[in-house]
């Protein structure tokens, strides 16, 4: 969360300041044409990672049944 946060502020640093920013991921360039969308797509996911982990730290009730699997008899 902290690095997705950091990149999203980073991103925004370089769009405010006219950078042309693009992304090469997994070896296919991409120029980002819509910096709204990219930073609002990346706060998206930022807030989908608060919620998973609010959600694994919370103590509340589950309504199903959990299995550890810790392979601790192989």
């Amino acid at each position: 969360s902290a690095l997705t946060f950091t990149f999203v502020a980073l991103f925004v640093q370089g769009w405010a300041r006219g950078l042309s920013l693009s992304c090469n991921c997994i070896g296919v360039e991409r120029a980002v044409t819509s910096y709204p969308f990219e930073v609002a797509w990346r706060l998206v996911l930022f807030f989908l990672m608060l919620i998973l982990l609010w959600d694994s730290c919370r103590k509340g009730k589950t309504y199903f049944n959990v299995t550890r699997l810790d392979f601790s008899e192989m």
